[in-house]
């Protein structure tokens, strides 16, 4: 393994990671009391090894070797309990979606995540650095923490044609370029750009999702755009084609 991905036992020892990502939403104004609703839950083990000279590189990468868990925290998983969802939010004056976005999806995955800066110019006149990145998920039949995968059910009422997610995720492509960090003028500076592609492994290129996303500084506030075109937007409607954009704001350490 040493001589295939050339490990310097002394600057670049494998570590291992513990990551957690998360994301919420809340309904403001429009449901009585304006919920939070959970929508991901996505912690991930991972061996990070790197595969260049961790100091004085010049254009490094390293290679992640993970075990990770993703889902919505919800909790229904059979037809009656999700009747019985719908009636109360009947009762309550709430729309159907609210019975729908407590049905409980989750994965356990293996994957495998290759990751390259090229400090170099991305273009001949811009001297930035730019990132690449190619990332494979396998999500099992049986995981340690998730058990048999909880993916979309017939009682849903969108067909009887089985939607694993191997179909719409697993298999991305990234381009990130860092701009070099000299303000466009007073007020705006921008920062980032990045790219990025997603398909299945199962049906590659036939459901395929895209996204940009661009970070800047408005008057000295950290600001990203972003849009996305495809699917995997909620777990909840991982099969579902949607187009979205936003705007949110971004503080690093």
């Amino acid at each position: 393994m040493s001589s295939v991905i050339n490990i310097d036992r002394v600057r670049n020892t494998p570590r291992l990671y513990l990551a957690f990502t998360t994301r919420f939403s809340q309904y403001v104004a429009t449901r009585q009391s304006s919920p939070v609703v959970a929508r991901r839950y996505n912690p991930e083990l991972f061996l990070r090894v790197w595969r260049d000279g961790v100091y004085d590189r010049t254009n490094p990468s390293h290679w992640d070797f993970g075990y990770g868990h993703e889902s919505n925290g919800q909790r229904i998983s059979d037809p009656q309990g999700y009747r019985l969802a719908a009636d109360a939010a009947d009762l309550r004056g709430d729309p159907e979606i609210t019975a729908r976005e407590s049905i409980s999806r989750g994965w356990d995955y293996l994957s495998i995540d290759w990751v390259k800066e090229w400090n170099t110019p991305f273009l001949v006149k811009l001297a930035g650095r730019t990132e690449t990145q190619i990332e494979y998920r396998h999500y099992l039949d049986h995981g340690l923490f998730q058990g048999d995968p909880e993916e979309y059910n017939v009682w849903e009422g969108d067909g009887a044609e089985s939607r694993p997610r191997a179909n719409y995720s697993c298999l991305q492509f990234a381009l990130a370029y860092t701009l070099p960090d000299e303000p466009f003028s007073d007020w705006v500076c921008f920062e980032r750009v990045e790219l990025e592609h997603t398909t299945g492994y199962a049906r590659p290129f036939d459901n395929n999702s895209t996204s940009l996303e661009v970070t800047t500084q408005l008057a000295g506030i950290p600001l990203y755009f972003w849009a996305r075109t495809g699917y995997n937007s909620d777990l909840v409607d991982y099969y579902k084609y949607t187009d979205i954009w936003g705007i949110g704001m971004e503080f690093l350490r």
